[in-house]
């Protein structure tokens, strides 16, 4: 599986960026990890790629490390000095229902925004996550607890190919 996936710019480009562990570890982080920027505000490490034109600091065609900030929906941005102006998260324990949370952030008002094919790729995903979700449905019937999602804690992996499988439905284009 090639670790080069493409992401949209702040500005709109479309950027090829290598997503490997090799290439973010260059930088001193991983793929996926959570970070916070020195405005605390939070994002998701996605990778590294050639910088398209000089920036004041840096230029052009050298390799910048790749953050997609929660405020964004989805598109990357760099930090020139990823070493200084990024702070890793602490891992935490994270629910199927944390992911629907971080879904309808993202998503708010999809129903009426997206064309159809976007209708149902979206559709099919909110499936995906029910099914993951029923996972303890069988170990805990839901009338026991007030969010049967809570219960299903995700693994690292999992969170991560959640985020990127959602990260492709936020490039589905909307109703014109």
């Amino acid at each position: 599986m090639s670790s080069l996936k493409k992401f949209t710019a702040i500005d709109g480009r479309v950027l090829e960026v290598d997503t490997s562990h090799k290439a973010c570890a260059e930088f001193g982080f991983e793929p996926n990890q959570r970070i916070i920027d020195p405005y605390s505000k939070e994002g998701t490490i996605i990778g590294v790629a050639p910088l398209l034109e000089k920036s004041k600091c840096i230029d052009q065609g050298v390799n910048v490390l790749l953050v997609a900030m929660d405020n964004d929906n989805g598109k990357v941005c760099f930090f020139p000095n990823p070493a200084m102006d990024l702070q890793k998260q602490p891992d935490k324990t994270r629910t199927i229902s944390d992911f629907r949370k971080l879904f309808e952030k993202k998503f708010s008002g999809w129903e009426r925004q997206c064309n159809n094919q976007g209708y149902i790729s979206i559709s099919n995903f909110l499936k995906k996550l029910n099914n993951i979700g029923a996972q303890n449905m069988g170990k805990k019937p839901p009338e026991t607890v007030p969010d049967i999602d809570a219960t299903v804690i995700l693994t690292k992996q999992e969170w991560t190919e959640l985020e990127a499988e959602m990260a492709t439905l936020q490039a589905i284009p909307e109703v014109s």
